[in-house]
């Protein structure tokens, strides 16, 4: 476990890809950071206030990813969590899906 965290903000329905992308930071930086994904069953563990967890992970983390898609950019959430990186001024990087394919993603 690392004291360095990220915070991975992504929709529920793209869960899947999220988990996919956090487990592949995990394994290349191999303890030198963790992910947060609110829906992967480790980072809120039931029975937990999600809220709560969620806040906390926004707080405690030193960067922040967004997957962004035509879908997500829609959703209130992401706005909210963004916001709140923003106002720590901590570092945000994005990752765009596209509509069509993961071919080839675009990190920016």
């Amino acid at each position: 476990m690392s004291d360095k965290l990220l915070f991975f903000s992504h929709i529920h329905d793209e869960k899947d890809l999220a988990i996919l992308i956090k487990d592949a930071l995990e394994n290349e930086f191999s303890g030198f950071v963790d992910v947060f994904v609110s829906s992967d069953g480790k980072s809120i563990p039931a029975g937990v206030k999600f809220l709560e967890k969620i806040e906390d992970g926004l707080i405690k983390c030193v960067g922040a990813l967004y997957l962004i898609s035509p879908i997500s950019v829609k959703r209130n959430w992401i706005n909210f969590e963004l916001g709140a990186v923003w106002v720590n001024w901590l570092q945000v990087f994005r990752f765009k899906k596209s509509q069509s394919s993961l071919a080839n993603p675009q990190f920016t």
